[in-house]
């Protein structure tokens, strides 16, 4: 393992052990993207879409910096005081899973202030490059972008994104990987039942069978299961409805979910592999959240260039892809700022984990428990996540994404 990645765990992790936002949380986050997007397959990661806003918050001044650092919930007088988190645990055991790369893209011309570029830019390890006006962005970030995801992701961005010359562009990538604690096993393919459409399609299953954390939450009629992921202190959190119509009531509910109230049970759990991609611009989300939107529509970046001009964050595109299977998990995010000159866009933008109470020791497995069998074939929601945190949510809805 090198250094960099250690730096870039350090410091981001410190970070979100900081960030306790006033305005929003991470479900809050999920429940309105999956509200907006009721039949797709999603998944975000909280910790890119923080670590974009501290980026753009270390970046700012002015109003800009104030309501940012209100949305983030940060305190002290410096900016410096949000790199004084403590390394979770599960890094500092040598288990690196989550890996972060940050890279800053401007113009040249653009002229990156000292304090940015010798302060702020190393504590979160992001490279800044200057693009020659005659380089496409598109041809210089994509190729970065797909190489930190393995090549997950290929197309961050457009080339008709990057018509203006005074642009400059921040893009993150976080990269996720983990095997089952307990194997599963491929079975043959299953129906996977899309209540909305009243159809049904072939996915690919695969089987566990041991003893699993597991709960039944009356008032949202669902199960919640907890698996385990191997050397690591992550779990994969499934909330499955009883009922094919019942993922509604589920995301409806979801400040209702607590998972203190599941206890060790032996079950034997059927669920599909799957892959898919989703993006999506975060922008109206997080005004949508509380976000001032004047931090977007007229956005000062005084700690990041030493130019007179006015900015708007044109976008905040999160790209994700996930893969999982009988192995393991593999997710990949990039999450990309797009920042404009004011004056180049003649219409302005018109538009802690919440489900641990506390924390809890693993269940050691009782010698003898009641079967359950369950099978996903209808859409679900899961999560990773430890008792402190939510890394990624998600819903998968349906096959046939990828």
């Amino acid at each position: 393992m090198s250094m960099k990645i250690v730096c870039i765990l350090l410091l981001l992790f410190g970070i979100a052990n900081e960030v306790k936002s006033r305005r929003f949380s991470a479900l809050q986050m999920f429940g309105n993207v999956i509200n907006d997007l009721p039949d797709d397959n999603v998944i975000i990661c909280p910790p890119a879409i923080d670590l974009a806003l501290v980026q753009l918050y270390l970046a700012g001044g002015g109003t800009t910096e104030t309501d940012l650092k209100n949305s983030l919930g940060f305190k002290g007088p410096s900016k410096g005081n949000i790199f004084k988190g403590n390394l979770p645990s599960w890094v500092s055991e040598g288990n690196p899973l989550i890996r972060i790369a940050s890279r800053f893209y401007a113009r040249k011309g653009v002229n990156i202030s000292s304090t940015y570029h010798s302060e702020y830019a190393k504590y979160l390890n992001t490279v800044i490059e200057n693009v020659d006006e005659n380089e496409s962005w598109a041809e210089t970030i994509n190729p970065w972008v797909t190489s930190q995801t393995a090549k997950g992701l290929e197309d961050l961005i457009e080339p008709h994104q990057f018509e203006d010359p005074k642009k400059v562009f921040l893009t993150n990538t976080v990269n996720f990987f983990a095997q089952w604690k307990y194997q599963f096993k491929p079975i043959a393919d299953e129906n996977f039942y899309i209540p909305d459409e009243s159809r049904s399609e072939s996915v690919k299953m695969m089987k566990l069978e041991g003893n699993l954390k597991y709960s039944f939450l009356y008032k949202l009629d669902c199960h919640v299961v907890i698996i385990p992921f191997d050397k690591i202190n992550l779990d994969m959190l499934l909330l499955f409805p009883k009922t094919y119509q019942g993922i509604q009531k589920i995301e409806e509910g979801l400040k209702h979910v607590d998972v203190r109230t599941t206890a060790v049970k032996h079950l034997h759990l059927s669920m599909p592999q799957f892959k898919f991609k989703y993006s999506r611009d975060m922008v109206q989300t997080l005004i949508d959240l509380g976000v001032n939107k004047t931090v977007f529509t007229h956005t000062n970046l005084q700690e990041l260039t030493t130019s007179n001009e006015n900015f708007i964050i044109d976008s905040i595109m999160h790209s994700a892809i996930i893969n999982f299977d009988d192995k393991g998990v593999k997710s990949d995010f990039a999450t990309g700022v797009d920042v404009i000159a004011t004056e180049s866009r003649p219409n302005p933008i018109q538009r802690r984990s919440a489900l641990y109470r506390g924390r809890q020791k693993r269940a050691a497995p009782l010698k003898k428990q009641p079967n359950l069998s369950l099978v996903l074939n209808r859409p679900f929601l899961f999560a990773i996540m430890d008792t402190k945190r939510m890394y990624f949510f998600g819903r998968y809805s349906h096959p046939g994404d990828m």
